[in-house]
């Protein structure tokens, strides 16, 4: 070898020594940077370093461990923030790790997830003010689809409960005219049942029907002032054992107040029921022996038991 190839290949060894030694520096400062909890900042530059430097085993293995060990942290940063209802804040944080691991399936998911959850919040907003615009069916519309799409969503939820119960009231138990709410005076000592009734009926214009098995002799005393006639019916019913159905307006049903009649004559109310916590089918076959019915459904797509 000549003296002209020996000082080119000492150049070349300290241009290699040089760069090394740049890499190194460069090297030391991102892991400054990821280890004081700058991730972001001192990722990209051992991201950088790796594509100028691909053959550094060592610069790699750092920059692979680190990198995976960020993403779970921005994974979990976006899966807090979603169930608290930040939204922005999960937005960014499965996009940032997405920005280190651009086919993350998880992060892909949760930024799915977050627009979603938008979507069922302006749903839920639009919900409530068909509600309470009086379009019930409206309203119930939008939250059965927030809840086709996610059965977990307690605000859907409570609100479907809400309205599902107000039907039930509305339904089961018509409104009594204003008659009830008059005030009236009645005197009867040991008086046949059926005269107090009837003396009600002439004053309101209630129709008063009573079952088969209303005891035709049974007698009441009562001696009441002022008292609105909802109330001493109230009164008559619980001293003498008895109960009453309204079936509409202007009409009102006697019957004893025994657990058969109460049986026969209680109205069918269809509940739903949307579970979070709970597999639907073990808590049909739980409900099924605790109250010995048939009368079930479950949609387990929703995780919904009706009954």
């Amino acid at each position: 070898m000549n003296s002209f190839s020996k000082k080119i290949l000492a150049l070349i060894l300290i241009a290699l020594a040089l760069a090394a030694c740049a890499t190194s520096e460069n090297f030391k400062q991102a892991r400054t940077e990821v280890e004081a909890g700058n991730e972001e900042e001192g990722l990209a530059r051992l991201e950088q370093e790796l594509k100028a430097n691909p053959q550094d085993t060592e610069l790699r293995n750092y920059y692979q461990r680190h990198k995976e060990v960020a993403v779970q942290r921005y994974l979990a940063l976006g899966d807090n923030a979603r169930s608290a209802g930040a939204m922005d804040r999960a937005m960014q944080s499965y996009e940032r790790a997405l920005r280190f691991d651009a086919d993350n399936q998880r992060a892909k998911a949760g930024l799915e997830l977050v627009r979603k959850d938008r979507e069922h919040r302006t749903l839920l907003v639009d919900a409530d003010q068909a509600l309470k615009a009086g379009q019930t069916a409206e309203a119930q519309a939008k939250l059965k689809t927030i809840l086709s799409e996610n059965p977990r969503n307690r605000e859907a939820r409570a609100l479907l409960r809400r309205i599902e119960e107000r039907q039930v009231k509305e339904t089961t138990t018509p409104q009594l005219n204003a008659a009830l709410k008059r005030p009236i005076t009645m005197e009867f000592r040991d008086a046949p049942l059926r005269t107090v009734f009837e003396l009600i009926s002439r004053q309101t214009g209630l129709n008063f029907i009573f079952d088969k098995d209303v005891q035709p002799d049974a007698r009441t005393t009562v001696f009441v002032r002022d008292t609105t006639i909802e109330e001493v019916i109230r009164f008559v019913l619980v001293t003498n054992q008895l109960d009453r159905k309204v079936l509409n307006d202007n009409t009102i049903l006697i019957y004893p107040n025994t657990p058969a009649k109460t049986r026969d004559y209680k109205d069918l109310v269809v509940r739903s029921f949307y579970l979070a916590n709970a597999d639907v089918k073990q808590t049909a076959n739980m409900v099924r022996q605790l109250v010995k019915t048939r009368d079930l459904f479950i949609d387990e797509k929703l995780n919904l038991l009706v009954m």
